[in-house]
């Protein structure tokens, strides 16, 4: 059967297809495009349902973080929750039922904010939260694919923080186990380094270079600067390397 749609609601289908795009180019690159998609969405004819609200609210909040706003950005994260959880609590998060993608999406960027504030402790609980509910739950395989390794990532990291190498350890392995199994490479550098860490604290030095060289020749590869120049550097200075066959690394 068609359903018919109204001239309003195919606009704001369009304008939440066109902010998805232009979110995955980088928020702060597409700042002025984003406004004003999202003041058009927010101003046409018809009221906001609560997921539009949501969806208003959330993209709102990534502008915001992306300002430095980081406390306004959070309420405003907590405002588009709770569209579709309005008891929620993000000092007691409790599991109401399945999760959307959009509300994952939020706890992810409300973990992510807690993390550049300081607040670790609320960040690790978010993170460990979304690592068991995707590992009880029948989820979305993509959105399992994408994030699994991302939350598992930041999980090692508080980890290292924790000095748990062997936790540490355990969670690069399973990160690097999904990206593998999925063929969702956007972190399998970052937790291969990341298990270079914890064998290294951990005294396994040889198997702590032969990590952290794949996770140098896979950044090189994708041209992560930033983290390129990390690895270069204890790749020279713990273990003295200057050059892996035709890539130089000084």
């Amino acid at each position: 059967y068609n359903i018919p749609i109204t001239q309003v609601e195919y606009r704001r289908y369009q304008i939440e297809y066109e902010v998805r795009d232009l979110v995955v180019k980088g928020v702060s690159s597409v700042k002025t495009q984003l406004k004003k998609l999202l003041q058009e969405y927010n101003e046409m004819e018809n009221e906001l349902d609560a997921l539009e609200k949501q969806f208003l609210l959330f993209h709102e909040g990534l502008v915001l973080e992306s300002d430095g706003l980081l406390k306004k950005a959070q309420e405003q994260f907590i405002c588009a929750i709770k569209n579709s959880i309005p008891d929620f609590d993000y000092n007691n998060i409790s599991e109401h039922r399945l999760l959307t993608n959009m509300e994952i999406s939020i706890l992810m960027n409300l973990s992510r904010i807690d993390n550049f504030s300081k607040q670790s402790e609320r960040a690790e609980k978010t993170m460990y939260f979304l690592k068991n509910y995707f590992e009880s739950h029948q989820v979305d395989p993509e959105q399992y694919a994408k994030l699994m390794p991302c939350i598992l990532f930041n999980l090692a990291n508080y980890e290292e923080d924790n000095k748990d190498f062997e936790q540490e350890l355990r969670l690069a392995e399973q990160g690097i186990e999904i990206c593998i199994k999925c063929n969702k490479l956007a972190y399998l550098n970052f937790l291969l380094a990341q298990k270079g860490i914890a064998l290294l604290n951990l005294g396994e030095r040889e198997e702590a270079k032969d990590m952290f060289v794949q996770a140098f020749t896979l950044s090189k590869i994708a041209h992560c600067e930033t983290y390129d120049k990390s690895l270069k550097d204890i790749l020279r200075d713990e273990f003295g390397l200057k050059q892996l066959k035709n890539i130089i690394i000084v």
